[in-house]
């Protein structure tokens, strides 16, 4: 009777199965558009100039900011004069828009690199809020002063925000409509920058019209104002958001996509991801099975070695995390792209998954093979 033995090639190898027996170019060239289709997902921009970003209405003399759209410049450094009796103001004329979605929106972020308590006046649906910190969902209960500004969409609506250690007061048209004290703003900050139309990392962005933004201090013992800053958002621009006082301390209108805070791999709250942006992260995961499947079947196809489920595997990951590590570090130079450390997992883990499915896929082709090609005993007469 004959012994049941595995197929073996040459090497002691257990014979490939039809998955991969085929002609070797073939695996390569879908492998080859699997990866130019991955590259092209990963690195094709998002939005546009006219749409998202940043572009001045001859017809109604202000600047339109699209979702995307920023100007940034460095602020005076007030800690050492701010007190009781001085008084920040900031004075602007908007046209607000109505924003459908859960995100809290930026329109004005007074901070320094890496501050974890900026100063911000922004949007969250019809509601204008002026408060200190990142707290968008008032989870923790600060102070803050919101008013609903509803009847002004689409239409010219005047802001006047004054804050002072003792009170802090929110006028829209002229009209006090909130208000609160003492205040818990810290305002006086050093290598402060000012950022308008979105936070500097270019996830909050506003939209809408800005016609007029003054910022002035007022000395509330002699009502003697100090002008810092007049930025002439309502005359066409080259370049930069020009400043009429006198430091002359323009806004800097960045390329598409390039943001003061945009950097490679950040690092995001997990507990927003899952609640705001759930596709997103399925997207980054299911994106990559091809790639890792395909890297498995060229390198089943061309390296033949005892470790036949090893080696495909290993290489997926590896293949798959770099070619992920590649898009990442350079998406903070595409407009509209944004690079997250939790991508990169998500982009490997897919790899991995696309490598395991195609051992496993081999292993389980592979013993069927076997089983079908064993020869049948027979049974002596």
């Amino acid at each position: 009777m004959q012994e049941d033995k595995p197929l073996n090639d040459p090497c002691g190898i257990p014979e490939s199965p039809s998955i991969v027996k085929g002609n070797s170019r073939v695996g390569w060239a879908v492998l080859l558009l699997v990866l130019v289709i991955t590259l092209v997902a990963g690195l094709l921009p998002r939005g546009s100039f006219k749409d998202n970003w940043l572009a001045w209405d001859q017809l109604s003399s202000r600047t339109e900011f699209g979702a995307f759209g920023i100007v940034h410049g460095e602020f005076p450094d007030l800690s050492e004069i701010l007190d009781q009796n001085r008084q920040l103001i900031f004075d602007l004329v908007i046209v607000p828009r109505t924003f459908s979605g859960p995100e809290f929106r930026i329109l004005l972020q007074l901070d320094f690199p890496d501050d974890p308590n900026p100063f911000i006046i922004g949007q969250w649906e019809n509601l204008l809020i002026v408060m200190q910190g990142e707290d968008f969902a008032g989870k923790e209960g600060l102070p803050r002063l919101s008013m609903d500004i509803g009847e002004f969409i689409g239409e010219e609506l005047s802001v006047l925000v004054k804050l002072n250690q003792d009170k802090n007061e929110l006028f829209l048209d002229g009209q006090l409509v909130r208000d609160h004290g003492p205040s818990t703003y810290e305002l006086g900050k050093k290598n402060a920058r000012i950022t308008i139309g979105n936070s500097p990392d270019g996830k909050h962005g506003w939209f809408g019209g800005v016609a007029k933004f003054d910022v002035t201090l007022l000395n509330l013992q002699t009502q003697q104002s100090d002008l810092l800053r007049r930025y002439d958002f309502n005359s066409r621009f080259a370049g930069d958001i020009i400043d009429l006082s006198e430091s002359a301390s323009p806004l800097n209108v960045p390329k598409p996509g390039n943001f003061p805070d945009k950097r490679a791999l950040q690092i995001t709250d997990y507990e927003d991801q899952i609640s705001n942006n759930r596709v997103d992260l399925v997207v980054n995961f299911i994106g990559f099975w091809p790639l890792g499947f395909f890297v498995a079947v060229v390198l089943r196809q061309n390296y033949q070695t005892s470790r036949y489920y090893l080696l495909p595997f290993c290489g997926a990951v590896l293949i798959g995390g770099l070619v992920s590590f590649g898009i990442e570090i350079s998406q903070p130079q595409i407009p509209g792209r944004n690079s997250h450390l939790h991508d990169l997992v998500l982009n490997i883990l897919g790899a991995a998954t696309g490598g395991l499915g195609f051992v496993l896929t081999f292993f389980i082709a592979d013993k069927l093979k076997q089983a079908r090609l064993r020869p049948v005993a027979i049974p002596p007469e």
